[in-house]
C-alpha cells in the first residue's frame, strides 16, 4: 500500500477500513455496471446478478454513509435518511427486476 500512498497521499489519512470500503464500493459498481449490460443484451444472468448488485450496492452504502467508516460529503444529520431513500430504492429495482414481467 505504500506506492499506492505515493499516487494518492489521503490513502495513508483515511485508514486501511476506509480504504477497504471505497474498494470495495468500487468493484459493486463494476458489477452494477456489468449487470447493466446484461439487461442491455437481454441476457439470462442479468436479473440475478443486477439483485445481486443492488443489495451489495446498498449494504456498503449503509457502512461507508451510514455508519460514517469511510470518507462520505453527506452531513451526519442527513445520513439516516440518505440511506433509507438508498434501501428504498434498491428494494423497488430488486422488486421490478425480480417480478417484472418481460
Amino acid at each position: 500500500m505504500a506506492w499506492l500512498a505515493g499516487v494518492l497521499p489521503e490513502v495513508g489519512a483515511i485508514g486501511v477500513t476506509a480504504f477497504g470500503l471505497v474498494a470495495v464500493r468500487g468493484l459493486v459498481g463494476s458489477v452494477e455496471a456489468i449487470a447493466a449490460w446484461l439487461i442491455v443484451r437481454n441476457e439470462p444472468t442479468a436479473r440475478p446478478l443486477s439483485i445481486v448488485a443492488l443489495i451489495g450496492a446498498a449494504s456498503v452504502t449503509t457502512l461507508i454513509v451510514g455508519l460514517g467508516l469511510a470518507p462520505s460529503d453527506v452531513p451526519p444529520g442527513a445520513r439516516g435518511p440518505v440511506v433509507a431513500v438508498y434501501w428504498l430504492i434498491a428494494a423497488t429495482a430488486i422488486y421490478y427486476s425480480a417480478f417484472a414481467a418481460d
